[in-house]
């Protein structure tokens, strides 16, 4: 069955919205996109793709993901998260997840990829919302590091993203496969802390 796609855009003076920005801190960029799809039978899957610290849902390898696997019965959704001073922080990055688990996007079919600080962001959503997945798949994920020199805005940003170790666990309960990918030249996160991640 193909499936009927309306495309809307909520934006910052849309009532969803009014409690999550301010006029001042919202932009076209921070404005989420949220794809509504109606079928007559549900057998769509979707792969949600989560940016990290200052990131974009239009740039590293995003769209190119995109473009290989959007098809008839998989569908890719890349959120944009806000990314100024005041909003950058998990709690308001939640509310846009919320929104595609509400209109069931996020469910036990679904694979979710994280990227850098979107990999902790995607994992403490799910337990926190105890929420089972098919697939997660975590490109250099880090926790619970903070670097040299770090400002203290991306320390305070990557913090409400952490979790103990323990909590972390969690996540092998809530997902059907869990894979980890990392390179061994990251610029900016130390090797063993990638490895580190990885193994837990």
């Amino acid at each position: 069955m193909k499936s009927l796609i309306i495309r809307a855009f909520f934006l910052p003076n849309n009532n969803r919205f009014n409690d999550l920005f301010d006029s001042s801190g919202c932009d076209i960029l921070l404005v989420d996109l949220v794809t509504i799809v109606i079928m007559e039978e549900v057998n769509m899957k979707y792969v949600i793709i989560n940016h990290g610290f200052k990131g974009s849902n239009i740039e590293n390898w995003f769209p190119y993901v995109k473009e290989k696997i959007d098809s008839d019965n998989l569908q890719v959704i890349i959120p944009q998260y806000p990314i100024d001073e005041k909003h950058h922080f998990y709690k308001y990055w939640k509310p846009i997840l919320d929104n595609y688990k509400e209109y069931g996007y996020i469910n036990g079919d679904t694979i979710m990829i994280g990227h850098s600080s979107g990999c902790m962001f995607t994992i403490k959503y799910l337990i926190e919302n105890k929420i089972k997945i098919d697939k997660l798949i975590l490109v250099s994920g880090f926790n619970n590091f903070f670097a040299k020199g770090e400002d203290t805005f991306h320390s305070a940003v990557n913090k409400s993203f952490y979790m103990s170790d323990e909590a972390l666990l969690e996540i092998k309960k809530l997902s059907n496969s869990i894979f980890c990918i990392y390179g061994d030249n990251d610029p900016y996160i130390p090797q063993d802390k990638l490895n580190e991640f990885a193994k837990n």
